[in-house]
This record gives C-alpha cells, sequence and structure tokens, in this order.
C-alpha cells in the first residue's frame, strides 16, 4: 500500500506526488535511543514524497497561544543518498478533526515549499536539512501555536527532485512537545504505543485461516456479525476488506461470502456490526464461525 495519501505504519501518512512514489517498511536498529524506525524506499525516481502525522483536536486545542517544539531523527544509506529532508509544523484552523489529509495542494519545484491546502498552514519555514549516512536529531524549536489551532500535524518530505530509483531515507523518533525546547528523545512503553494505535486502527482479524468471531445466519442468504470494540476506537470505523471472496461462514460445510457491508445504524466506535451475504447454504438461527484464507488482514480504520 503506497498511494499517495495513505496511512502507514504508527499512524504516519504517506504523501507523494503520485502513486508508487516510495516503498515504506519498518525496519529495526537505525537509530540509536528506539528499537525501530521508517524506511522509505524510491521506486518513482525525480518525484517528491513525505510523511505526515495528524494529531487530534483533544491534544491540540489546549495548546493555543503555547510554545511547542519538534524534533526528527533521520539518515540516509551509502550508495542511495538522499540528499535533504525538510520539516514543517503545520495548524488546521478548520473544523476539528475534520481536517484535509493531504495536506499539500501543490508540490511546487525543487527548492520551494509546498502549497498547503486550504485551512492548513505552516509554524515555521522550513529549509533544507542535510542528511548523512550517520544518525541525526533536527530540531524545530520555539514555535507559537495559533489562537484558532484546531489540530496539529507533523510534516516531514523530500524536496530534492532528484532522487534516483532504490535511495533510501530512514525517519525516526519523532517527537511533538509543549515548550521552547525539545528534550531527549525517550521512547513510550511499547504496550502504550500499541494502545494509542489502536485508537485509529487495528487488525480484525490477524492472518491467513484465522477465525475471528461468530455470526448468526438470519435467512439462507444473510447473516449477522458483531464484535465489540475494546477499547473503543477514534470513532466509527470503516473496514478495509482486501479479498471479501476470501472470507467464510465455517458450520457444517463452508459458505462463502459474496459480500459484506457495516451496518450504519448500529455501528459505533465501541461495537461493530456488519452485514454479511452469500449465495445460498444457510440454516436460518444457525450460529457460524467467520475465517479468513486471506494473508492480508482486514482493518479497522478510525483515523483523522
Amino acid at each position: 500500500k503506497n498511494d499517495d495519501d495513505s496511512y502507514l505504519l504508527d499512524r504516519w501518512l504517506l504523501l507523494s506526488d503520485g502513486n508508487d512514489v516510495v516503498d515504506v517498511t519498518q525496519i529495526s536498529g537505525a537509530f540509536s535511543r528506539s528499537r525501530y524506525a521508517l524506511q522509505a524506499e524510491v521506486e518513482t525516481a525525480n518525484k517528491k514524497f513525505g510523511f505526515c502525522q495528524i494529531i487530534e483536536a483533544n491534544t491540540c486545542i489546549p495548546l493555543r497561544g503555547q510554545k511547542i517544539s519538534v524534533s526528527v531523527a533521520a539518515k540516509t544509506v551509502s550508495a542511495k543518498l538522499i540528499e535533504n529532508i525538510r520539516v514543517a509544523v503545520l495548524e488546521w484552523t478548520g473544523t476539528a478533526d475534520a481536517v484535509t489529509s493531504d495536506v499539500v495542494s501543490a508540490w511546487n519545484a525543487k527548492g520551494s515549499n509546498p502549497t498547503w491546502a486550504t485551512n492548513w498552514a505552516a509554524l515555521n519555514t522550513p529549509a533544507n536539512l542535510a542528511l548523512t549516512t550517520s544518525e541525526q536529531t533536527f530540531k524545530i524549536e520555539n514555535l507559537t501555536v495559533g489562537a484558532s489551532c484546531n489540530n496539529l500535524a507533523v510534516f516531514i518530505w523530500v524536496d530534492d527532485t532528484d532522487c534516483a530509483i532504490d535511495d533510501i531515507l530512514q525517519l525516526g523518533e519523532v517527537q511533538l512537545v509543549r515548550g521552547s525546547v525539545v528534550p531527549e528523545f525517550v521512547p513510550v512503553m511499547y504496550q502504550d504505543n500499541l494502545l494509542q494505535c489502536g485508537y485509529y486502527g487495528r487488525p480484525l482479524c490477524a492472518t491467513q485461516y484465522d477465525r475471528f468471531g461468530a455470526a448468526v445466519a438470519k435467512t439462507t442468504t444473510t447473516a449477522a456479525f458483531f464484535a465489540a470494540l475494546n477499547p473503543p476506537m477514534r470513532g466509527t470505523p470503516s473496514v478495509v476488506t482486501p479479498d471479501v471472496s476470501k472470507l467464510a461462514l465455517n458450520g457444517v460445510t463452508d459458505v462463502n461470502f459474496s459480500s459484506w457491508a457495516i451496518d450504519a445504524g448500529a455501528t459505533s466506535h465501541v461495537s461493530l456490526h456488519m452485514f454479511i451475504t452469500v449465495v445460498s447454504g444457510l440454516t436460518a438461527g444457525q450460529m457460524y464461525n467467520i475465517s479468513s484464507t486471506d494473508t492480508s488482514p482486514i482493518f479497522l480504520e478510525a483515523e483523522l
């Protein structure tokens, strides 16, 4: 999944000048104060790309009029060099949490910062930060949050337009803090980080041949599925199903899905309700396990 405006690992949003500009993976050992990092490998040459994380209003509104600072660790790789990154701290003055996730309206020429989407504005003036093959921590400090700010975003991007295929960027240890100076980076406890990520997105099923719930047949061709969302999600989730034909109801015989869809009237941030349809073969009133033979998980997403 590497299309423009796609959420990837740890809530980082890939923004790029077109689709399939970079492949993104999680790597380990890149930086000294954390175990994991993000790696982007160029797939389409000479294109700008970057990564954005948007912070919800509950955190940002109390920061109005306050000083904030950001730091990010970054490096490149020998013989696969990316020259520079830029970092922008953006504020959103539109409706709280109803953000435009693609903060870039126009990428513009090399050496020029992007034109930001409506209601997004930068709190700093981004400039090139030169990368090396060694770990560096870049700091953007002593910024003032505006009086009308509803959301904040950190956007890290490659402004160069001479990236070659297979060039590599590594990013990690990003933090946004209240205050005029960035402290030393301290990683969040893994279980806390996992819980925070699950607030915005989580797998409904994990792996191939996973049984992930039960459904009751309503008729010979329809069934209903329910799952409690505990802990709750940020909002009503959408369901990302890679291939519905690889889902099945398991009873005396297996019955493959034809389709399934959210019951919008019943689903909320605390519970998921789905309508299931099949061609035939169900027994009304009977309970069935639900399984997947897909190697890709079904994913619940409640991002900004």
